[in-house]
C-alpha cells in the first residue's frame, strides 16, 4: 500500500476517484514538461538505469534536467568520489546514496521517498537525516514510505496503511 500511495500520489497509476493535488495541482492535468515537476524530488525503490552510465553521468543528466544541483549535498551523501564508477557495479548503498542525490540535490520542494534508509550505512544516514532537516526547515513537503524508526521519527504525521487502506 505504501508505494501504491506513492504512485498514486506522483499519478504514476490511475485512481479510482477522487482527485490529488501536489504543490497545488493536479500532476494528472499537468503536461509533462510542466515546470511544477522540477519541483519534485523522487527517489523510488528499483531505480534503473542504462547498464554502461557511470555516476558522474547521472550528475550530469540531473544538473541538465533541472539547471541546478547541490554540491553539498552530493558531497554529504559521498556521491562526488563515485563519479568514475559505473552505476550497476555500485552496492546497494552505494546505489541509494545516488539515487537520494538525484531527489534531493535541486532542492524541490516536494521530496517523495520509498525505503530511503535501506542500505546506508550509519554516517551516510546522518547525512541524509541532516539533509531532509533542511529541506524540513525550508518548509519542503517530505513524504516517506519506510519501516524504519529514525526515517518516521522525522515525521509530523504518520499515515498507517493495512491491505491497502489508511487506518
Amino acid at each position: 500500500g505504501k508505494s501504491t500511495f506513492l504512485d498514486a500520489v506522483l499519478n504514476l497509476l490511475s485512481v479510482d476517484g477522487g482527485s490529488i493535488e501536489v504543490l497545488g495541482k493536479q500532476l494528472r492535468k499537468l503536461p509533462a514538461k510542466d515546470p511544477i515537476r522540477s519541483r519534485i524530488g523522487l527517489q523510488a525503490q528499483g531505480t534503473t538505469w542504462a547498464w554502461s552510465i557511470k555516476v558522474g553521468e547521472i550528475l550530469a543528466i540531473h544538473r541538465t534536467l533541472y539547471g541546478v544541483s547541490d554540491p553539498g549535498i552530493i558531497d554529504l551523501l559521498g556521491v562526488r568520489e563515485l563519479s568514475a564508477a559505473m552505476y550497476r557495479k555500485l552496492s546497494t548503498g552505494q546505489r541509494r546514496r545516488v539515487d537520494l542525490a538525484v531527489a534531493l540535490a535541486h532542492r524541490p520542494d516536494m521530496i517523495v521517498l520509498d525505503e530511503p534508509s535501506s542500505g546506508l550505512d550509519t554516517q551516510y544516514l546522518r547525512a541524509f537525516h541532516e539533509i531532509l532537516e533542511e529541506r524540513r526547515a525550508a518548509m519542503a513537503t517530505i513524504l516517506i514510505a519506510s519501516h524504519e524508526a529514525l526515517d518516521v521519527g522525522l515525521a509530523d504525521r504518520i499515515l498507517w496503511f493495512d491491505q491497502g487502506r489508511i487506518i
